[in-house]
Order: C-alpha cells, then structure tokens, then sequence
C-alpha cells in the first residue's frame, strides 16, 4: 500500500487596536504567520550511466554538468539513454506578515493617518538537483516594507486627501 506524502501547516496571528488618547489618536496593528512542510513526490527522466559514459567520452566538459543529475533508480534497459528516478522531497513555506496604522485627529475637520506593512515570505523548494547534493536547495526570500502618510481635512462640501509613500516595494535587506 502507497502512503501519501506528510503535510504539516500552521497559520497564527493576532491583532490588537485601540485608541492611545480617547478621540485623538488611535492604533492599529496585525500579525499574520504561516509555516508549511509538504512531502512530494519528485520524479524525473535522466540520463543512464550507459548514456552519460557516451557522453563524456565524446565531449569531457559534459561530466561537469551530470555531476549534478542523480542516476536512474527504477529498473529499465541497461543500454537505454535515460531512465527513471523516483524520490521523496520536502517542501518548506514560511510567511511573517505585519501591519500598523495610527490615526491622529488633528481637529474637527482633519486627520492624520501612518501605516506601515512589512512582508517576509520564504520559500525553499527541493529540486532534483538536491538528491545528488542536499545543499543545493532553491530557496526563495522576498523583503518588503512599504510605509504611507496620508492626511485629510474637508469641509461641508469638500474633501481633500495628500498622500505621500512608495509606488512600489522598498526591499530591506
């Protein structure tokens, strides 16, 4: 019997907010995390020794590139020029994700608004190419943070919004 591949996710969080002084300033702020581990199968078609001794043998420079290719490991013709690996990966995925407002009453008719948000996702993926050498995984690690200022005063009959922040992403190191 086949057992299926493992699954482990976890998604926790939590936010808080408030006003700091009753009808003048007020926060906000959220946490958001996620961590996933996934068994998968990884399969792929790669070159025979046969093959690969072919190979090397009319062109040397080419062991260089196999060296990071497992050999077959499913039966199959001993002379054929590819065959079968079969093997068990592990996936990792992992976000931290926070955001934070605070909003300042200026006077009756004006507000002054910051916000903040900061996103580190993290990916790393197991590739066939980990099978000949563990080390070799692809992760994936994006940075980023964006912050905005925006301020509001208006009338009975008008509104008028300034904002200031990023068109984009800032990445952080």
């Amino acid at each position: 019997m086949a057992t299926k591949p493992g699954i482990t996710y976890n998604q926790f969080g939590g936010s808080l907010g408030g006003p700091i002084r009753t009808n003048r300033i007020f926060f906000f702020g959220a946490y958001e995390g996620y961590r996933e581990a996934r068994g998968r199968r990884l399969e792929a078609t790669v070159p025979t020794k046969f093959f690969r001794d072919q190979m090397v043998a009319a062109v040397p420079s080419y062991a260089l590139s196999l060296q990071f290719l497992p050999l077959p490991n499913q039966p199959g013709n001993a002379t054929a020029n590819t065959g079968l690996f079969v093997g068990a990966a592990t996936d990792y995925r992992e976000d931290n994700h926070i955001d934070l407002k605070s909003d300042f009453k200026i006077s009756s008719n004006s507000n002054l608004a910051l916000t903040f948000t900061r996103g580190r996702p993290f990916q790393n993926a197991t590739s066939i190419t980990t099978v000949v050498n563990p080390d070799w995984t692809s992760p994936l690690q994006a940075k980023n943070s964006r912050g905005t200022v925006s301020f509001v005063i208006g009338g009975s009959t008008w509104t008028s919004e300034s904002r200031y922040g990023p068109i984009g992403v800032i990445p952080i190191v």
